[in-house]
């Protein structure tokens, strides 16, 4: 069916698929190149090209826009694929187990992440990229059969699995299961022992034939649909199975018509697989066993979207999807639905009124529900005739409904005004609805601004009145970092000059439009980009940021590019108590006595800085009274401070101190009276001291008080130290066992051994006996108080009884025991043998 010049539908059964012209008269590169690769939600082509000249080959990547723009040129080599991220970053692969990550316009983000040194030894035998919820995905495979994977490519947290194969195995595919409700999971196909085996992370790999298995033949391809719910296995007996994604149930099987071109599922939609017969020819399966066949005019490369596949050939862009059920009730031939009716009476001539107003009576009950099919069909299609006359149709309705929600329905004429701009032929950005939805407007000027379209950006944020932060001030500093970068870059290759006065005039005269552009923004982007050495780049941040008229972002600045003095002086100048806060609290990594000279010709933050001081650091306080030699400040600070701490135990010992530094600033000040009053107290104070019990009055911690009392038989204080002090019944165990064997009180440490439940275990008690006992007599006893298998193992490796500890792991078959004496015993061949041999049983 033909739904207009540039859109075809293709039935499955009752299944339709559309065929949408996207864009003609392109450039892809289809014929020429290496690897092709198309950005999802609507992104540009990157294509790898190996060239011959000079007798030499060249290779690269180049980036290339659906408006046949180059948008970036990458001189590599050693490549052995190239990715899209989600959010539009492209990500490329070589041989040697690395990748980088650039914009779409070829500037290097991440330089050359490698998996792993052994894995950059082997080289990448093949790998898979994966998306995830909100997150892109690489895993490799080596030619030592170990799988790397990265979960977030912008993370780049790497872990692995080796997957142990017999001589005879060979590894026919596999891919990755990447799924909120599950762990990221690896799964492939040993096609000489027909089992497939799975790898998860966090957990062991193991091989299994499952019951959904195919007796006879072998699985030659496996894929997931976009959002890893469905894995869709291609089998060499012409069958398609649909599996659930933990691989547990097999929900359908499609027959094929015909054996594909390459070995791999493609997807149009989540639950529609699709092969390549030939270079022209898609062939679309539904999971009813219905199929379609869709033919190009020439070779074709297919590249996977969220809700169907975008198709590129030499010179025209394609877009298949499945039909979305508004657009079928409006224009299938069979539909009643009140929104075809609709349609239809809105294409009638004015002087077949009558006729129109006839069939308006007969959905006016529906008409609400027609107006809203009729905009939801006009964000489901991309021919811009018929957008224009659903537009209209949903008018007509609405001028005759009043229910229709007005708001709504000018929200869906916005998206759709976005939606046709972005798909324009000079920006060429195909995005579908769907896929709108998913990357939300935010995601949408991202795109632009990676692709430098800045007047759409600029546009589409006014028109959906983005606030100011979020929208047109960050998409001019965006323009603005570009603009400095391209005049730096010219400057460079001395092809221009422009002064940093002629570079800042520049963007002054571009922000007229915008009154309250933010020029801190851009002066901070600039002074992040810019090293310590690079004076003109600093100084053009320094022009736009006198320019900024907001002053709490001005000292922002400069405190984030660490000019403190122009920071410090301006917020002195603004008599502003936040602001002081705000320049004080980011000088603290600073050494205070630096502060105190930085701040001192500024006499209302220095004051602030010492009352915040005196609250949050007294120890720096008294080191700025002692630098400025305030000695009465000083002397009735450690006055004040034991005041304020009389009745606190815990400060018993520094009393004295504090009184006898008071002592000395009195002594510098030449107080007479004052000191000799001073020295009668501290001497008073000391007797008193002096007189407390000497055995529980020193500089102890509760630890220590407690461990004393246990050692001394006082009962009772360590009763009452336990209830004071919250000591839990684990903490007053382990600190009674640590009192006796420290001290050699070994009977005690055999009664606490003979309790029935001990909260500590059991096992530090064989530790203490076998380190502080002399003799070690008990040690049998200890060993056989060992309850838990864990204990048994530290215990007979703390007595050098190895074979005991590695007998009794392999038969309790703990893995984590055998890790540890793996790792523990890596020098001694000998035991690693035995443990290789356990690990063999097991």
């Amino acid at each position: 069916m033909h739904l207009s010049s540039t859109s075809i539908w293709t039935s499955a059964g009752s299944a339709l698929f559309d065929k949408t012209i996207l864009y003609r008269n392109l450039e892809t590169g289809v014929k020429k190149c290496t690897l092709f690769r198309a950005c999802p939600y609507g992104g540009p082509i990157a294509t790898y090209c190996v060239e011959t000249l000079n007798n030499s080959f060249i290779s690269y990547v180049e980036v290339k826009g659906n408006n046949n723009e180059i948008y970036g040129k990458i001189k590599t080599r050693n490549v052995i694929g190239i990715e899209w991220t989600q959010c539009h970053k492209l990500i490329i692969i070589f041989k040697d187990a690395k990748f980088s990550i650039y914009t779409p316009r070829g500037k290097e983000i991440v330089d050359q992440v490698c998996f792993d040194i052994s894995a950059k030894q082997l080289g990448v035998l093949s790998y898979h990229i994966f998306y995830g919820p909100v997150n892109t995905g690489i895993a490799i495979l080596t030619e030592a059969h170990q799988f790397f994977v990265i979960n977030n490519v912008l993370e780049a947290s790497v872990w692995k699995h080796r997957i142990f194969l017999d001589n005879n195995q060979n590894i026919e595919f596999w891919n990755v299961v990447c799924h909120a409700s599950l762990p990221t999971t690896i799964f492939g196909y040993l096609s000489d022992n027909d089992c497939f085996f799975i790898a998860a992370q966090g957990s062991n790999s193991f091989k299994k034939k499952f019951d959904w298995s195919i007796e006879n033949g072998k699985y030659i391809a496996g894929e997931t649909n976009w959002n890893n719910t469905i894995v869709g296995l291609l089998h060499d007996t012409m069958i398609i199975q649909l599996v659930s994604n933990d691989l547990s149930t097999a929900t359908h099987i499609i027959e094929v018509k015909q054996m594909p071109l390459i070995n791999r599922i493609f997807w149009c939609g989540f639950g529609a697989p699709c092969l390549l017969d030939s270079n022209k020819i898609l062939h679309i399966y539904t999971s009813k066993g219905d199929d379609c066949e869709i033919i190009f005019d020439s070779t074709i490369v297919a590249s996977s979207e969220e809700d169907g596949l975008r198709i590129y050939s030499e010179e025209c862009a394609y877009f298949v999807c499945p039909v979305a059920k508004s657009v079928e009730n409006i224009f299938s031939t069979e539909s009643s639905h009140p929104a075809s009716t609709l349609y239809v009476l809105s294409k009638k001539e004015e002087d077949q009124y009558t006729t129109s107003f006839e069939l308006l009576t007969t959905i006016m009950p529906s008409l609400e529900d027609a107006v809203r099919e009729c905009l939801l069909a006009a964000l489901n299609i991309f021919d811009e005739k018929l957008i224009v006359k659903l537009i209209k149709a949903a008018n007509i309705g609405r001028m005759w409904e009043s229910k229709v929600d007005s708001d709504y329905f000018a929200e869906t004429l916005k998206t759709i005004k976005i939606l046709s701009s972005l798909r324009a032929d000079f920006i060429g950005m195909p995005l579908s609805f769907r896929q709108f939805q998913k990357i939300e407007l935010r995601g949408v000027v991202d795109r632009l601004i990676d692709l430098g379209h800045w007047p759409l950006a600029v546009k589409i944020c006014e028109f959906m009145e983005l606030p100011l932060e979020e929208g047109v001030h960050r998409v001019f500093a965006h323009w603005a970092i570009d603009f400095i970068e391209r005049c730096m870059n010219e400057i460079k290759s001395n092809s221009r000059k422009l002064t940093n006065e002629e570079m800042a005039n520049l963007i002054f005269t571009k922000a007229e439009r915008f009154p309250n552009i933010s020029y801190a923004e851009i002066a901070n982007e600039i002074y992040d980009r810019s090293s310590k050495d690079d004076n003109e780049l600093i100084r053009l941040a320094d022009i736009l940021l006198d320019k900024e008229k907001d002053v709490s972002l001005k000292v922002k600045m400069y405190l984030q590019s660490k000019q403190w003095d122009k920071a410090i002086l301006l917020a002195d100048k603004s008599q502003r108590p936040d602001l002081y806060y705000t320049v004080i609290n980011a000088l603290k990594s600073l050494p205070y006595s630096k502060i105190l000279v930085m701040t001192a010709k500024c006499p209302n933050i220095h004051a602030y800085f010492k009352e915040i001081t005196e609250q949050d650091s007294p120890d720096d306080l008294i080191n700025i009274y002692k630098a400025n030699d305030e000695f009465v400040q000083l002397a009735l600070h450690y006055i004040s401070y034991n005041s304020n701490n009389i009745n606190n135990p815990f400060m018993e010992n520094t009393k004295l101190e504090h009184y006898k530094a008071a002592l000395e600033s009195f002594k510098n000040l030449g107080e007479k009276d004052t000191t000799n009053y001073l020295t009668e107290y501290i001497n008073i104070f000391d007797t008193i001291k002096s007189y407390s019990s000497h055995e529980y009055s020193c500089d102890l911690s509760v630890k220590e008080l407690f461990k004393l009392a246990v050692k001394e038989k006082h009962n009772k204080l360590a009763e009452e130290i336990g209830k004071r002090f919250s000591i839990t019944e684990k903490e007053g165990w382990t600190w009674k066992l640590e009192a006796y064997s420290e001290n050699g009180m070994w009977e005690h440490v055999k009664t606490m051994a003979s309790h029935s439940k001990s909260p500590i275990g059991y096992y530090p008690y064989l530790e203490k006996c076998f380190h502080k006992d002399p003799n070690r007599q008990d040690l049998q006893f200890y060993i056989s108080r060992l309850s838990t298998s864990k204990e048994l193992i530290k215990g007979y490796l703390l007595l050098g009884r190895y074979d005991d500890a590695l007998e009794h792991a392999k038969a309790r078959k703990d893995i984590d025991s055998l890790n540890y004496m793996k790792r523990k015993f890596r020098n001694d061949s000998s035991f690693q043998e035995k443990l290789k041999n356990a690990f063999g049983v097991l």
